[in-house]
């Protein structure tokens, strides 16, 4: 099974929010951090999902959404087992249930509970992994044996030099070119 975990992006500051702490919701840069996360994704993977998994939180169901424009899985999904405080091997059970897919499955959820997810299916302490706002980890994994195998690991910043949507000045070159031509 091809799975993608990712952090959820930025929220707003707890000193901001008033409110219960599963409501927080994502800030503005949180917001454009998640487009352009998703940009790349798309970029990276291109409409290559199965299912987009959320924690029932906010923040995360918010980044979820906008994943979902830009990756267009075929089944989107809240669970709680992805909410912070669960067992991961509750994420285990769930991921044995889903049938057999070329395509991935992405997760989107909270710290520490993607990096404990990984020690269990890697046995890698918590400790090796830091999912900054938004990250992802796509590893392969055989939820029958309930291990996996790290394929790629992108923080945000990662993603912005490896994996970078188009840049602003590539238009100009195209009007530049088109001129040239005529």
């Amino acid at each position: 099974m091809k799975l993608i975990l990712v952090r959820h992006s930025q929220a707003m500051e707890a000193s901001e929010w008033s409110e219960k702490v599963e409501l927080r919701p994502l800030s503005k840069t949180g917001i454009y951090r998640a487009i352009m996360f998703a940009r790349a994704l798309e970029k990276r993977y291109f409409h290559s999902f199965e299912y987009i998994l959320s924690s029932e939180y906010t923040r995360a169901v918010q980044t979820s959404e906008i994943l979902i424009k830009y990756l267009k899985p075929n089944h989107f999904l809240i669970l709680d087992v992805l909410n912070p405080g669960n067992s991961t091997v509750e994420l285990i059970k769930f991921l044995k249930k889903i049938p057999d897919t070329e395509r991935y499955i992405l997760a989107v959820g909270h710290h520490p509970y993607l990096e404990e997810f990984l020690q269990l299916v890697t046995d890698k302490p918590k400790e090796s992994f830091y999912f900054k706002k938004p990250s992802m980890c796509e590893l392969i994994i055989d939820p029958e044996k309930e291990k996996g195998k790290i394929v790629s690991f992108y923080n945000y910043d990662d993603i912005q030099q490896s994996i970078c949507p188009i840049k602003k000045s590539e238009p100009f070159k195209v009007k530049i070119e088109e001129l040239e031509l005529s």
